[in-house]
C-alpha cells in the first residue's frame, strides 16, 4: 500500500487488527524479564519462547496486508446488497472484480432488472448511468459514517447496505 492512497473500510480494519497484534507483542516482549524475574528459570523459558512468538506475529503486522490476505481477502465494500429511498420496493446489488463493477437491480417489482457499469477507485465508484437516463460518469462514496454503511450519491441520496 502506497502512503496517501484512500483506504477502504475493510482495509482500515485489517491495518487496525494489524496494529494490534504489533502492539501486543511489543508489550509481551517488554514484559518477559519481569515475568522471568518472578517465577525462575524454568518460567523463563517459556516467557522467551512466548516473548518470541508474539514478537513474529507482530513482526507479520508489518507486512502489507494484501501480501499477508490476499486479493481474495480484501475484497471490496462495495460488494453486496442495497436499497434506494428513491425505490423502497426495489433493489441494487454490486459485484466487483479488480476495479471494475456492475450494478444490477430493479425500481419496483414488476418492472425490468437493469444493469450499470461502474469502476472502483478507493471508497469511490464512478456508475454509468446513461441506460437509465443519468450522466455518464455519476460519483458516489462509500460511507461507514453516519452508520448504516452505503453509498452517498451527489443528490445526497444514499444507498444503505443491507448485507
Amino acid at each position: 500500500r502506497h502512503f496517501g492512497t484512500p483506504q477502504t473500510p475493510h482495509t482500515m480494519k485489517v491495518t487496525a487488527a494489524s496494529l494490534c497484534l504489533l502492539l501486543t507483542s511489543v508489550s509481551a516482549w517488554r514484559q518477559q524479564p519481569i515475568m522471568a524475574k518472578m517465577a525462575g528459570s524454568d518460567f523463563s523459558r517459556r516467557a522467551v519462547l512466548f516473548s518470541l512468538s508474539t514478537a513474529v506475529l507482530g513482526a507479520a503486522a508489518l507486512v502489507p496486508t494484501k501480501a499477508l490476505a490476499g486479493e481474495e481477502f480484501l475484497s471490496s465494500p462495495f460488494i453486496g446488497t442495497y436499497s434506494d429511498p428513491n425505490h423502497p420496493r426495489g433493489y441494487r446489488k454490486i459485484a466487483v472484480s479488480g476495479e471494475k463493477a456492475v450494478l444490477t437491480g430493479k425500481d419496483e417489482p414488476d418492472a425490468d432488472e437493469w444493469m450499470l457499469n461502474g469502476k472502483i477507485d478507493g471508497d469511490t465508484i464512478l456508475v454509468d448511468f446513461r441506460p437509465k437516463g443519468g450522466p455518464a460518469d455519476l460519483k458516489g462514496v462509500y460511507k461507514v459514517i453516519p452508520a448504516p454503511s452505503g453509498i452517498v450519491w451527489p443528490d445526497g441520496n444514499k444507498w444503505t447496505k443491507k448485507d
